[in-house]
């Protein structure tokens, strides 16, 4: 189920609709990559990082970034490698996709270091109490899964996308803990999950048959507080709370 929802979130039949079509919500980030040398390659929307079915957080970011020169999944990978690129992108894949929070890169090297990567990992080792595990402790997702520079397009594409992958990739998860990050995701998130923006202080809410609880902090390199327990209200006493979710 799991495998088959990955695929398809990657081979989102909106993105082809979108790019013919200016009125389309998804129209701008849609084309956000028009400018790509080889558009036939252009980079597909991103389901999610790490494995979903194993990871205790979920952390939901705005829309994913753009690196053209990135060895990532494109229309001709065989539907085998974009699971394996997206389920093992931080480790145990049939490449190493990514070395220390850089990504490989087609010509076999890798880039610097993603700095929003290294801060969420700093998150989810505030939360484990030690050095979490990327990819087995926590995966990453978006509200807007196609690719694009500054949030392109994200404001028009959001609720779109949302209502048409963010439930299933919600119910596929096993993680109890899921984080909103920056101003789109704590907006989207709060929505769908609880009927109103989301704030800091975490809020406990029952999907489907599981309890999960959710909170909302500032992006990775933001001036909104993104550190915990300090960005918390109740500091380390909504810490002890979130704890109790793993």
């Amino acid at each position: 189920m799991t495998c088959d929802l990955l695929i398809n979130i990657a081979r989102c039949l909106e993105t082809e609709k979108a790019r013919s079509n200016q009125n389309h919500p998804c129209y701008r980030v849609a084309t956000a990559q028009i400018n790509y040398p080889l558009h036939h390659e252009s980079h597909l929307p991103e389901p999610w990082s790490g494995s979903l079915e194993k990871a205790k957080i979920l952390f939901v970011g705005s829309n994913p970034s753009i690196d053209y020169d990135e060895d990532f999944p494109t229309a001709e990978w065989s539907d085998d490698k974009i699971r394996d690129f997206f389920e093992n992108r931080f480790g145990s894949g049939h490449k190493v996709w990514t070395k220390q929070n850089k990504v490989l890169y087609k010509n076999g090297s890798y880039s610097r270091a993603n700095s929003t990567w290294s801060e969420i990992s700093n998150r989810a080792t505030e939360i484990l109490g030690r050095e979490a595990v990327p990819g087995i402790d926590y995966a990453l997702t978006e509200t807007v899964r196609c690719k694009s520079r500054n949030a392109e397009g994200v404001k028009e594409a959001r609720n779109k996308c949302m209502e048409r992958h963010f439930a299933a990739t919600l119910a596929a998860s096993n993680a109890r803990i899921i984080i909103a990050l920056g101003e789109h995701a704590r907006a989207a998130v709060g929505q769908m999950c609880l009927g109103k923006i989301l704030g800091s202080a975490p809020v406990v809410q029952r999907t489907a048959d599981q309890e999960k609880v959710f909170l909302a902090i500032g992006k990775a390199g933001s001036n909104k507080p993104r550190k915990l327990p300090e960005a918390l209200p109740r500091g380390i006493d909504d810490l002890a709370l979130i704890r109790e979710f793993l």
